[in-house]
């Protein structure tokens, strides 16, 4: 029998606190964080990227664990995180793109 394995990837949007809108502050961010959090396309996004685990419980863990740190480290800088399928409160003309060859390609 194989033994199964799961990880997980998921993106959050960062918010101002005190507006309420999408900021531009994940390098910021991501500065005060572990290499578990990764720059998305626009810098209003970060990535988490889970371990790979065996079992469902340990998923459910590491996901909380890292949500927490996630959420934590972003109130001490006047961010907000919020997982959303859409784009909150946003004005494309404010939108700024990570500065990565990739993301300048797919631009």
């Amino acid at each position: 029998m194989t033994l199964r394995t799961i990880g997980v990837e998921e993106e959050f949007h960062l918010v101002d606190l005190k507006t309420r809108r999408l900021t531009a502050r994940a390098p910021e961010l991501l500065a005060e964080l572990s290499d578990t959090y990764v720059a998305e396309l626009q810098r209003c996004v970060v990535e988490m990227n889970s371990g790979v685990v065996d079992t469902l419980e340990d998923l459910r863990a590491e996901l909380q664990r890292h949500r927490r740190t996630l959420v934590d480290t972003a109130a001490k800088l006047g961010i907000g995180v919020v997982a959303a399928g859409a784009v909150p409160l946003s004005v494309p003309a404010e939108m700024q793109v990570t500065q990565t060859p990739r993301y300048r390609q797919m631009l």
